[in-house]
């Protein structure tokens, strides 16, 4: 059974310690998934969502950090060619294999 757990915490607060040793510890049961997309997709695509309006592309491109893969996880990438369906597809294909 697959199980999420979330780490939130200040900078320092041992977050990545943890999720170090619980990824010892579970090992194969991570499935992390991180949206590779350009940032011109990232715009073009938070420009369908309803909220929108609240902030744009300057404020995006404040936090904007490219290729941010995770240095704990083994993440597989979601690249802009694929879409909705292919993606959930995707994800559900590798948890039903295990």
């Amino acid at each position: 059974m697959c199980k999420l757990i979330i780490l939130r915490g200040n900078s320092g607060s041992g977050k990545t310690t943890i999720a170090n040793e619980l990824q010892r510890k579970i090992g194969s049961n991570i499935y992390a998934y991180y949206f590779d997309i350009p940032f011109e997709e990232t715009i073009k695509r938070h420009k369908t969502r309803s909220q929108s309006s609240e902030f744009g592309e300057e404020i995006m491109r404040e936090w904007w950090v490219d290729k941010d893969y995770s240095e704990v996880l083994n993440e597989t990438a979601i690249t802009a060619d694929k879409d909705k369906g292919s993606i959930i597809q995707e994800i559900y294909n590798a948890i039903s294999e295990r």
